[in-house]
């Protein structure tokens, strides 16, 4: 591990040293193709759809298309500022590719080594985090931006869209769901006779452990919902989620008033979202899908920190862990989860009085 940490710190520098050789002071062209850079998860893409939204807004005209990862993609095509959807490859394949479509402008929103090496390849005007936690372009003139490495992930994207001049942007997410999955969703809910109910978010995509909830908890709360507020329990998640997910509704008392809605695609996740009553999650992608579609959100955090995480509103609330060392997670690798207690401090009265609460 220490060996790449020190190849990418060294690989960041000479990102870096390229970026400043190659700088040269030049005119701001009004772009007519822009293509966004965001390679990270499902959320960092949604927390970023308040930027894309910012900047369609400055440049109306012009067509936006996205480099994503593949998984991502299906969540990105249910944003109607975003004109193209392009999946990531492999370095060299992607940036010839991109290099024949001939754009105007690049946003760099991830602050990374690899998007930025992608962003240096394709010769235009660029703009984002090119090598380090400022906002900055290859050239052309920007508003100064603050360094944003302790902001709110919304407020970081945003700050390269406050570069270039945008005004009090809308923090909302962007995600529009097609009639035609509304519909689907609206049918198998019908035909299932689910209704009324709240959805539970437990599982964890390989890796990131350290945010799972543990499943006596789920169960516990589960049956306080059922019996004593009269809501029916959706699970959500993947594949892998299942085995989890089994072992939890196993031991839930009442199984008539849970349904396992597991191995739905990212929309139609989204829709089901839509029409629960509430979200409870942990940190991970489907809770961004709440905040995207309104649903009121009931985010558990452990190590991570929710400040920079979660959205707060009148809709949403975070219940994270008191303990020493909550939060200590912003970006970059997670923590060792044996040194902190994290989300097992997190008791399940806590969860069950704000479920309450939202239901008022």
């Amino acid at each position: 591990m220490h060996s790449t940490l020190l190849a990418k710190k060294i690989l960041e520098h000479t990102v870096s040293i390229n970026e400043k050789l190659n700088y040269r002071k030049k005119d701001f062209i009004t772009p007519k193709k822009i293509l966004f850079i965001q390679l990270y998860g499902l959320g960092d893409y949604l927390m970023s759809t308040p930027c894309i939204h910012a900047i369609k807004k400055l440049f109306p005209k012009s067509k936006i298309s996205i480099l994503t990862k593949h998984f991502v993609q299906e969540i990105v095509k249910c944003n109607p500022d975003i004109s193209e959807t392009i999946s990531f490859e492999n370095f060299n394949k992607t940036t010839n590719k991109l290099k024949q479509k001939k754009f105007d402008l690049i946003v760099c929103l991830n602050k990374s080594v690899e998007s930025s090496l992608i962003a240096s390849k394709l010769n235009c005007q660029r703009i984002g985090y090119l090598y380090d936690f400022k906002v900055r372009s290859n050239g052309f003139k920007i508003e100064e931006t603050k360094n944003a490495e302790k902001m709110p992930w919304v407020d970081f994207y945003l700050q390269i869209a406050f570069a270039l001049g945008a005004k009090n942007p809308d923090k909302e997410y962007v995600l529009k769901i097609p009639h035609k999955i509304e519909n689907k969703i609206n049918n198998m809910l019908k035909n299932e006779k689910i209704n009324n109910f709240i959805v539970f978010n437990v599982g964890t995509r390989p890796g990131a452990e350290v945010k799972a909830w543990p499943i006596e908890n789920w169960i516990e709360l589960a049956n306080q919902v059922i019996e004593n507020l009269d809501k029916k329990i959706v699970f959500i998640g993947d594949k892998k989620d299942s085995v989890e997910i089994n072992k939890i509704i196993e031991k839930i008392d009442n199984k008539k008033r849970v349904f396992d809605l597991t191995r739905k695609s990212i929309i139609e996740s989204s829709a089901i979202i839509e029409k629960s009553k509430v979200l409870v999650s942990i940190d991970s992608g489907p809770m961004h899908l709440g905040f995207a579609v309104k649903t009121k959100v009931i985010g558990l955090f452990g190590l991570t920190n929710q400040l920079v995480i979660f959205q707060f509103n009148k809709r949403n609330v975070a219940i994270a862990s008191k303990l020493n060392g909550s939060g200590v997670y912003l970006r970059g690798l997670l923590p060792d989860a044996s040194k902190y207690a994290g989300m097992k401090a997190i008791k399940v009265a806590e969860v069950y009085n704000e479920i309450k609460k939202a239901l008022k």
